[in-house]
């Protein structure tokens, strides 16, 4: 069995068994990872995640064990974890394909308390959250995660800074407001 704790300060250094990169990245900096392609996720048994992860899923499945509870993720499903969690006998479609927004723990509270979020109980204190979107909801977190990743990516300016906090911050509301529904998991 193969344990792989994933911290967001070292994220790029993992690789699996054979040597290829674990997870490629759109995005990477000590704070906020941006990511759409994982290789070799089979070759991983448990994952213990040291950050605060939301995926979607956009298409295919997955099927994950967290807390002894099997999930099975389909395409329109907005998953979000907490830290220090362990993720089993992780299994995807052949199709799979996801976008994810990683934030180490330092910076998602720095986030709510910079933001002033008052996000609900489950959010913060359940190991997992899931929701099935809506088509338009799909497009706006797939809209954020394209803005984010050709802003984080440019050179940077006097303004860059700003424009990438206000569309996180965007899109910490977005989360909000979906997981706010009472549907979720």
């Amino acid at each position: 069995m193969l344990l792989c704790i994933v911290n967001i300060e070292i994220m790029k250094t993992i690789k699996t068994t054979n040597n290829t990169p674990f997870i490629d990245f759109s995005y990477r900096d000590k704070n906020v990872i941006l990511c759409n392609d994982i290789h070799n996720i089979s070759n991983i048994d448990d994952v213990q995640m040291e950050c605060f992860i939301v995926i979607l899923i956009k298409k295919g499945h997955l099927s994950i064990k967290i807390d002894n509870k099997n999930l099975e993720l389909k395409a329109g499903d907005l998953f979000s974890c907490t830290p220090r969690i362990i993720i089993n006998n992780a299994m995807m479609s052949m199709d799979f394909n996801m976008l994810s927004f990683i934030f180490s723990p330092e910076y998602t509270i720095k986030m709510i308390q910079d933001y002033r979020l008052n996000l609900n109980y489950s959010l913060l204190h359940s190991s997992y959250v899931v929701q099935h979107l809506t088509e338009d909801q799909v497009e706006m977190i797939t809209g954020y995660y394209e803005m984010l990743s050709k802003k984080l990516n440019m050179p940077r300016n006097e303004n860059t800074e700003r424009i990438i906090n206000h569309l996180l911050q965007s899109l910490a509301y977005e989360c909000k407001d979906i997981f706010k529904s009472d549907e979720a998991e």
